[in-house]
């Protein structure tokens, strides 16, 4: 049997530094899959179940980010993860992210070799809690809505450089069909715009959230940040409000917020389900199994009544039987002493000097003899008719006036 050789899935953006990394983990036997992009690692996360991941901090989806979602899904949050840096000052946010190590990639390669090797003998092998269960691996897809074309390109390019797929819309009423159509993640919209401001566009799609198969986050771009403003929309159904700036890092801030709430409701509404269908199915069973006890049971038991009612029968015949048996035997005793009764009575009745009243009585006694006999002789018939010994013989008789 080949002996298991363990899975590490390497995220690293630097060719470089990933052929090191790779030539130093291949050296101690370790399978090792490289993947460039957080979009790919959880692609393989997804399809592949690794033994640990090597994940480089400052990926262009942040890797703590990285981190937060493989722990958010229930069937890698057991997963060991190194994060590697090639700075010192991020191990607090890195740990609380979800890592269970923060290597610098400076350090000793002997040090990173000793930790992987740890995590993994130390790690327990897994298989899915749940069957096809991807969401919380699959890259995030919004939908930008300006009327600049400008600030669309320039966003677009921030945004996917983040990881997310972006798609953009010139025209509110556009986008509304486009959010109808598609399963976004997320709406990103201009406050103002000529033909429907940001409020009515957020009021809208905030009524497709209920047709929709993927629940959605909404966020509102504005130049110009108020108080009012920022009632208004959060009234109109915007889950937050975010002023315009040439630093995308609070927007891509909270987008990353919003998502991973959003990912962490998906992710458990999808447990839940898969939850109550287990419940259902192993209902069914215990209803299905209850059903064959009891099918059994009724078998069980028309079997011991056929046995009872079979060996009645059997008693039955027995008791008829000896009943036969009986009868013949009572038949033949009783018959016995009657035939020289019968002759002496017969002999008497043929003497010529037997007194005529003597004769009569005679001939009463035989006649009753004659009598008990034939009754004897029915039951021995009957008791042959039971038995099917009964033999049926055609007579001739001759009738003496013909």
């Amino acid at each position: 049997m080949p002996e298991h050789r363990s899975h590490i899935v390497l995220v690293e953006d630097s060719a470089s530094q990933a052929l090191k990394l790779i030539s130093l983990l291949e050296a101690e036997g370790w399978l090792v899959t490289w993947v460039s992009t957080a979009e790919e690692a959880f692609i393989t996360l997804r399809d592949k179940r690794p033994d640990l991941v090597l994940l480089d901090y400052y990926l262009r989806h942040a890797g703590d980010e990285v981190c937060r979602r493989i722990r958010m899904h229930v069937d890698s949050r057991s997963l060991p993860i190194v994060i590697l840096t090639a700075q010192e000052d991020k191990e607090l946010q890195g740990l609380d992210s979800g890592a269970d190590d923060f290597i610098l990639k400076s350090g000793n390669p002997e040090y990173l070799l000793l930790r992987v090797r740890t995590l993994l003998q130390k790690a327990r092998p897994e298989g899915r809690i749940f069957a096809g269960g991807d969401t919380g691996f699959r890259t995030a897809r919004l939908l930008a809505i300006d009327d600049s074309p400008t600030f669309l390109e320039h966003l677009r390019g921030e945004l996917e450089r983040e990881g997310y797929k972006v798609d953009t819309a010139l025209d509110p009423l556009t986008s509304l069909d486009l959010v109808r159509k598609n399963k976004y993640d997320g709406v990103i919209i201009d406050l103002l715009m000529p033909k429907m401001d940001g409020f009515e566009v957020c009021r809208r799609i905030n009524e497709l959230r209920h047709q929709l198969e993927v629940p959605l986050i909404t966020i509102v771009l504005t130049g110009a940040e108020s108080r009012d403003n920022l009632f208004r929309a959060l009234e109109a159904g915007a889950d937050d409000f975010v002023g315009k700036s040439g630093d995308y890092a609070i927007l891509k801030g909270r987008i990353r917020a919003l998502l991973r709430r959003k990912f962490y409701e998906e992710e458990n509404s999808r447990i839940l389900h898969e939850f109550r269908a287990r419940e259902l199915e192993a209902a069914r069973e215990r209803v299905a199994k209850e059903a064959a006890e009891a099918r059994a049971a009724l078998v069980e038991e028309l079997q011991q009544r056929e046995e009872e009612l079979r060996s009645s029968r059997e008693e039955l015949k027995r008791a008829n039987e000896a009943k036969d048996q009986f009868l013949a035997v009572l038949s033949h005793e009783l018959r016995t002493p009657l035939s020289p009764v019968l002759a002496v009575v017969a002999e008497w009745c043929d003497r010529p000097q037997v007194p005529e009243e003597l004769r009569r009585d005679l001939q009463m006694v035989k006649r009753n003899i004659d009598l008990e006999a034939r009754l004897i002789d029915d039951l021995l018939d009957l008791t042959r008719i039971i038995k099917g010994k009964m033999e049926m013989r055609m007579m001739r008789w001759i009738c003496a006036n013909c």
